[in-house]
């Protein structure tokens, strides 16, 4: 399964967590998951993604007061 996320400026994850995330979301639901956010897709396929894509959560969301990770 592919999903596109996005991150509040500034608190989006690194390469490792966000690989973290994959894992555990794809133990979950027992299904292989690929997370990608739009900086990782090129400008055409961008546009091609945002168009078909479907909203399955969005958090209005205030970071922690110690900024540690929002995932521990």
């Amino acid at each position: 399964m592919n999903m596109l996320v996005e991150f509040e400026p500034g608190l989006g994850p690194g390469l490792l967590v966000l690989a973290r995330m994959e894992r555990e979301l794809s133990a979950t639901i027992d299904r292989k998951v690929d997370l990608r956010t739009a900086g990782d897709l090129t400008r055409c396929f961008l546009a091609e993604v945002v168009a078909s894509a479907v909203p399955h959560y969005r958090a209005e969301m205030v970071p922690p007061a110690d900024n540690s990770p929002l995932l521990a």
